[in-house]
């Protein structure tokens, strides 16, 4: 038979691949993407979307040089052109063995997943101060260590310290941009990389009593750390940077310090280049009255904690972290019971597009007067050339059409804008429509509120005309989201002044005796970070910080400042809501944000200032996902090996490979001959797991407990396993509920279920409840019960004595387990897998004595565990509940320490009864 000749593979068409994906992404099409155009100005391609196209580029390719493109990405994100990028593709390609691979197949669009339906409501969640206190850990600084502004003495002390470690110290004094610049530079050129960095610009004691001071002291605060992380270069990457505020040690929460408000939006550019740049390690912290030498104490720590906090205070020397706790609302006497009526007026930045004016508009009745804030006047009627036209493809080809019917070539930058200043004058105008149609009085007004003269009149007039303003909302602010490296000063300051010049002339302008609520409308990319949005985060947080500051002020009004997520709404496409989604982070649904925000109104507490609205993966890990290379990072809990991920849809997870090696307690709990993971082993494991993800809370209780399928290990390779877990979306005050999953990873299905409840403080041990005493009881030794009852080897037994079995019971002596003797390591257990392995043991014996059949467990209905250590020996009370059938048992467990306290409870605990089980005994 004669050999087919292999078919030469096919090369690459580079050029044509880019532009198919570029016009696909941008919707122009390919004439118009000329090769040499500037990817910002001219394609309108900026640095987010610069990432999106090539990571779509990178995943056209075939494996290994896919793989090559990856590694080269940071080439390609610094290109310019379309051409600089093929450019780096022929140096790539050139240089590499893969020149021949085969073109891959055309990539289609993905089939849209499905939005999930809209929820009735969303959750709202507060913001509360927690201990974070430090662990201990830390490392020892070294090489070059920059510290900017400050007050003297702190830096004095401190520059002392970080010396007596042996880090070469620099002090940046400059408030200058360039000098800025010029001194880091000049330092590392002097003493190499900068590996920490303390701004300090924020301890600095101030206050602002005009526009000018007030952006006086954002420069200093803010664009002084912009500046000077773009000066880093590529240090940024791994740099140990600490910005420091003086805003009472919980960033205004609890009490407002002496530093300048503005001095808080570090926490939203420290939150965001957390996630640009996961390898370093970012964190902002606060500070109240302290001394100049506790504060440099304090700092020295912080540079040197190992610890994944994004941000932490000082009240006196307790350290304190920020928790988000979802706080339902509520009616109560406290309630404002603040309801929108027809003679209101109501104040709105930015109230004619977007969030602002959905929600001006779920408040209108009849009458009332609505003062609408713009950057332009009212538009004008929509020409015909698009009118009527939706279609954003349509669009373009309409204006296209129109530019070169007048003899000019437009940009696809320039037909960008158009297009969105277009969709814009829609949207005012349809928003005005239908609010007067409403019966409200509309007044639409040009104002630029950055302007603290017009803006500032345009207040007073209100009051002198009017005489009085009910609500003000300020909703306006500009995003122009670019990475770090991409992004201008002149930009940053842009999107920092529209936010916070406007809210410090509603702070002075405002008459707080008689208006009834301020809402200062912010952004869960401050509060929790996103890539790109440094500006806009600072401006938000800064809001946050303010919120706070008037409520302490304004004893009359309430002050609101809610962190939206994002909404369903708008110009975001299906693409970007499920994104969105993928991260974990749910759109919120119109009719439910609009409902949310009335009542908040009517019921939200004065005391809760600082919101986050919306399902997301904030109050599960506000760290940003870890980076390859730390999975082998210890923690101090026994079975956790590696820290916990964020995963798919916002989850945390964690891996594992249960072997007998990893987990050698495996040994001894087999059934017919197999190590089979217990279900007081699974307990454990989701407890600890959810201790780990969640570390600023205590796990009080596992309940709810289900078994669907036993994990065994059918080989040496053991068995993998993942953990799954998501807070809940009803929690009560004070405490957390979390839902977690262990998977079985082979079958790829949930092996055990439950709910881990989290608290900030775990409760006293209560003394033991009256237990009726057992009638009749038989008498079963430990020995008798291990040797013809039990399967359980030597780890599992910890029952010293059995003090008597009848048909209501059993009580028992019992031990607790050995961390080292189950996993051959120190440690200290949640719960301790071998207690609560006991009551399913003495089960088993019960329901030999009592039915000549043995009873495996299938759902604990609640364990739960008190302040205290649980040490033996302890009195164990078993006691039997009815059964929903003859082959079901049902019972409580409570472990009784010798001072009549309960330190383990276990209750509703559930198995079935069966006599062919019977053969396990005796095997170990």
């Amino acid at each position: 038979m004669t050999a087919v000749a292999a078919a030469p593979a096919a090369a690459i068409d580079f050029k044509g691949l880019l532009l198919g994906i570029v016009a696909e992404r941008t919707g122009y099409p390919e004439d118009m993407l000329g090769l040499d155009a500037d990817l910002e100005a001219d394609l309108g391609i900026d640095s987010i979307k610069r990432v999106e196209i090539l990571g779509a580029f990178q995943k056209a390719m075939p494996g290994d040089l896919g793989n090559t493109v990856q590694g080269a990405m940071e080439r390609f994100t610094r290109a310019k052109s379309l051409n600089a990028i093929l450019a780096e593709m022929g140096k790539l390609e050139s240089g590499s063995d893969i020149a021949a691979a085969a073109m891959p197949a055309a990539v289609s669009p993905a089939t849209p997943v499905a939005a999930p339906a809209a929820a009735e409501s969303i959750p709202r969640y507060a913001l509360i101060p927690t201990p974070a206190p430090l662990s201990g850990e830390r490392v020892t600084l070294s090489g070059l260590t920059l510290l900017l502004g400050g007050p003297d003495p702190i830096t004095a002390a401190l520059t002392e310290r970080l010396r007596g470690d042996g880090a070469v110290v620099v002090s940046i004094t400059a408030d200058e941009p360039d000098a800025i610049r010029q001194q880091i530079a000049a330092a590392r050129e002097a003493h190499g990389p900068v590996r920490t960095v303390a701004h300090l610009h924020g301890l600095s004691e101030a206050t602002a009593e005009s526009l000018d001071e007030w952006r006086e002291k954002y420069r200093r605060n803010l664009l002084s750390l912009f500046h000077t992380a773009q000066a880093l270069g590529d240090d940024i990457r791994t740099v140990r940077l600490i910005a420091a505020t003086r805003l009472g040690g919980t960033f205004g929460r609890d009490t407002m310090g002496t530093g300048s408000i503005t001095a808080g939006g570090v926490v939203g550019i420290t939150n965001c280049l957390r996630h640009e740049f996961p390898d370093s390690v970012m964190r902002s912290v606060d500070f109240d009255g302290q001394d100049d030498a506790t504060i440099a104490e304090l700092l020295h720590t912080e540079l040197c904690a190992q610890a994944n906090e994004p941000e932490v205070g000082y009240a006196d020397t307790d350290r304190l972290g920020s928790t988000t706790v979802e706080r339902p609302l509520t009616d109560s006497p406290f309630s404002p019971h603040l309801t929108p009526e027809a003679d209101w007026v109501v104040l709105a930045t930015g109230g004619a597009r977007g969030i602002t004016a959905e929600i001006i508009e779920e408040l209108i009745k009849p009458g009332m007067r609505l003062v609408l804030l713009g950057r332009s006047a009212e538009p004008a009627p929509e020409g015909a050339e698009t009118s009527g036209i939706d279609d954003t493809n349509a669009l373009r080809k309409a204006l296209i059409a129109t530019e070169l019917s007048a003899g000019r070539k437009p940009k696809p930058a320039e037909i960008d804008r158009d297009i969105a200043r277009l969709r814009a004058n829609r949207e005012i105008r349809a928003n005005l429509q239908r609010m007067r149609s409403a019966g409200a009085q509309v007044d639409y007004v040009a104002c630029d509120v950055r302007d603290e003269a017009v803006f500032g009149q345009l207040i007073d007039d209100l009051y002198d005309r009017l005489g009085r303003i009910d609500l003000a909302i300020h909703g306006a602010g500009v995003i122009e989201d670019k990475l770090l490296a991409d992004k201008t000063a002149e930009s940053f300051e842009r999107v920092l002044s529209t936010k916070l010049d406007a809210a410090f002339v509603l702070s002075r302008k405002l008459r707080p005796e008689s208006l009834k609520c301020l809402a200062l409308f912010t952004s869960v990319a401050g509060r929790y970070g996103n890539r790109g949005q440094s500006d806009y985060a600072a401006a938000n947080e800064t809001l946050n910080r303010m919120a706070w500051d008037l409520q302490h002020r304004w004893s009359d009004t309430r002050v609101i400042s809610i962190n939206w997520g994002p909404w369903d709404a708008g110009m975001a496409s299906e693409a970007v809501k499920q994104a969105f989604r993928e991260r974990g982070i749910d759109p919120i649904p119109v009719a439910a944000g609009r409902r949310m925000f009335r009542e908040e109104l009517e019921l939200g507490p004065r005391h809760e200032v600082e919101l986050v609205a919306g399902r997301g993966t904030w109050g599960l890990e506000q760290a940003p996902p870890r980076v390859s290379g730390d999975d082998d990072e210890a923690t101090e809990l026994p079975l956790i090996r590696m820290a916990p991920r964020i995963g798919p849809g916002g989850s945390m997870t964690l891996d594992h490979r249960l072997t007998v090696d990893s987990d050698p307690y495996l040994m001894d709990h087999r059934l017919d001959d197999k190590p089979v993971l217990p279900a007081a082993g699974a307990a454990e494991w989701m407890a600890e797991f959810a201790s780990a993800a969640w570390p600023g809370w205590i796990v009080s209780e596992v309940k709810d407990m289900r078994m669907f399928n036993g994990i065994v290990l059918d080989s040496d390779q053991g068995r993998g396993i993942q953990l799954r877990a998501r807070a809940s979306s009803h929690s009560d005050a004070g405490s957390q509920a979390v839902t977690v999953e262990i998977i079985d990873a082979a079958r790829k299905l949930p092996a055990y279920r439950a709910t881990v409840v989290l608290v900030q403080q775990l409760p006293e041990a209560p003394l033991a409840p009256t237990i009726a005493a057992l009638q009749d009881a038989k008498t079963v030794s430990a020995e008798q019960a291990y040797a013809d009852y039990l399967f359980h080897g030597e780890r599992f037994q910890l029952v010293t004595a059995i003090d008597g079995v009848s048909e209501s019971g059993i009580d028992a002596t019992v031990q607790p387990s050995s961390v080292n003797a189950w996993l051959g390591r120190d440690g200290e257990w949640l719960f301790d897998p071998g207690l609560m392995d006991v009551p399913p043991q003495l089960a088993i014996v019960w329901s030999r004595v009592n039915h000549e059949m043995t009873a495996l467990p299938a759902a604990f209905g609640s364990v739960r565990r008190y302040a205290g250590n649980a040490e033996g020996p302890l009195r164990l009370a078993l006691r039997m509940r009815s059964a929903p059938h003859d082959n079901a048992v049902v019972y409580d467990a409570w472990f009784i320490d010798r001072n009549g306290r309960v330190r383990l409870e276990m209750l509703q605990l559930e198995g079935t009864m069966s006599a062919a089980l019977n053969r396990l005994a005796g095997h170990r």
